[in-house]
């Protein structure tokens, strides 16, 4: 035990996590039982805390604890893909193991992963944990089984994964009895050390489709074509709604690194193209897939009856990508060449290609053109940002009274929101709200997110998942809360693990 215990204390190191001011020690496992005897001491010693699987909570606390006594474990040293079976298609994965580390694993198979389009240094186990929304839907609902440590030390598995015997056990996830997964999704009862997940095979015939608005009036009469084309499982996966500035300014700064390798960068040149390519006050990207080329040929046919009375409607292929790319390439069309570039990445996430491209909109231009690792700039930046991510009926008027509130509000503040609407399944719509600040006006930020969250909520716009400073905007149901505080002192009986978190009653 003793030299176990040496080989730990190696692993803790210290660091300063802004805008706290105390030092927060750290653990770095790299197995299993390191973790397990990280909590059984953290448990003996009565020390509070807080896990991390990579840290990257970009927007709703990064990996910043929820109480600032918490030691912080980062399981990003746990990174093994412990078994992959495509011809069952699941794999089992550590908390560390990233979205970019599986995609590239997958590659060159029939089979991906449900990426999101954050980054690709992010963790799979993490967002799937806090219910993240990936390119084919909700991330939780990909979990097969969890292997969990309890606040005492205590191991057990949910689901089917607790008979090991069993032939299904990767694949039913219900088990015999209650099945007690969704009990550690967005909670802080014990932590995950291990997860069973959903792969999927990739799609044999697929189609990218472009809707261009030309106002939010148009945007708002189309949600009636989302909701039946999602209920004829015509359209699968989630749609993107943007704005043009937004649009821009997330194809922008890739475009500009692409063109800086070539030494032809000029940003205002770049500006002035993207301004001409992408028209339209508003559009949506998503895809169309099928298994069959008639499949394909029907839905394609379906979406653009849908969607004709309200936009345009384009639909383009890898193929015909590449085309338009070399095309550009042979004349000499360095600036459009690289737009086609920056976008075939857009394209690849929903066939589980992950990509870094986002945080060129959250980095400085001159960082993020310059950096091997921008994931690793994120939280050092001179400017921050915040979330605030409702979820709301797709319907026109619920839609229309959620971004007048988000509006309202964030010029209350004096900030301009950034806003994309994603249409996710049959009559539900998310709305990604974010608003960028200098690092002197962080209250004046967490002030503004909280307000909006709260008005959200008065007029039914909850939103999915929040951040570590207003958890407790969601928790005001006392009959709820007391079940939560049982559950809490049973798996956790010194209230040890990430208090606060998603419970923020004080045991």
């Amino acid at each position: 035990m003793m030299s176990s215990m040496r080989a730990l204390s190696q692993k803790i190191r210290t660091n300063f996590m802004s805008p706290t001011k105390n030092e927060v020690k750290h653990y770095y496992p790299e197995s299993f039982d390191e973790l397990k005897e990280i909590v059984h001491s953290s448990y003996e010693r009565g020390e509070k805390i807080y896990t991390i699987s990579k840290g990257y909570n970009w927007g709703l606390g990064s990996s910043r604890p929820t109480d600032d006594e918490c030691s912080v474990i980062n399981l990003s040293l746990m990174n093994k893909v412990l078994e992959l079976n495509l011809e069952q298609e699941y794999v089992v994965i550590e908390p560390g193991v990233t979205q970019g580390q599986l995609s590239d694993l997958l590659r060159d198979t029939e089979y991906m992963i449900d990426v999101t389009g954050s980054s690709k240094d992010t963790s799979i186990v993490g967002n799937a944990l806090e219910r993240g929304i990936s390119y084919r839907g909700l991330r939780a609902d990909s979990i097969i089984s969890l292997e969990v440590i309890l606040g005492t030390g205590e191991v057990f598995s949910t689901g089917s994964k607790r008979f090991e015997n069993w032939s299904v056990k990767n694949h039913y996830t219900h088990g015999v009895g209650p099945n007690l997964t969704g009990l550690f999704l967005q909670s802080n009862f014990g932590i995950v050390s291990k997860m069973t997940y959903r792969i999927f095979k990739k799609p044999k015939y697929h189609l990218s489709v472009k809707l261009t608005f030309k106002d939010e009036d148009s945007i708002l009469n189309s949600l009636s074509a989302f909701n039946e084309l999602f209920k004829k499982e015509i359209i699968n996966d989630v749609f993107h709604i943007a704005n043009v500035e937004r649009a821009i300014n997330a194809i922008k700064p890739d475009v500009c690194k692409t063109l800086s390798q070539q030494g032809a960068y000029k940003q205002l040149e770049v500006q002035s193209m993207l301004e001409r390519v992408i028209t339209g006050e508003w559009s949506a990207s998503g895809i169309v897939r099928a298994q069959d080329k008639k499949s394909l040929k029907i839905k394609r046919k379906s979406i653009k009856k849908a969607f004709s009375s309200y936009c345009k409607v384009e639909f383009f292929s890898e193929k015909k990508f590449n085309l338009l790319s070399f095309i550009c390439n042979v004349l000499g069309m360095k600036k459009i060449n690289a737009f086609f570039k920056t976008i075939k990445p857009l394209m690849q996430l929903y066939v589980g290609e992950s990509t870094d491209l986002a945080l060129g909109s959250v980095l400085k231009l001159d960082t993020y053109i310059n950096s091997n690792n921008p994931s690793s700039e994120v939280d050092l930046s001179s400017r921050g940002f915040s979330y605030c991510l409702p979820l709301t009926l797709m319907k026109k008027n619920n839609v229309r009274e959620m971004l007048d509130i988000i509006n309202e509000v964030s010029h209350q503040y004096d900030f301009v929101p950034s806003v994309t609407l994603n249409p996710l399944q049959f009559m539900v719509i998310e709305a990604v709200v974010s608003i960028e600040y200098s690092n002197s006006d962080l209250l004046r930020a967490k002030e503004c997110i909280r307000e909006m969250q709260k008005r959200l909520n008065d007029h039914e716009h909850l939103s999915y998942r929040t951040n570590i400073f207003d958890m407790d905007l969601y928790f005001k149901d006392e009959s709820y809360n007391k079940v939560l505080l049982s559950l809490k002192k049973t798996f956790d009986p010194k209230g040890l693990i990430s208090p606060g978190r998603y419970l923020p009653t004080i045991l």
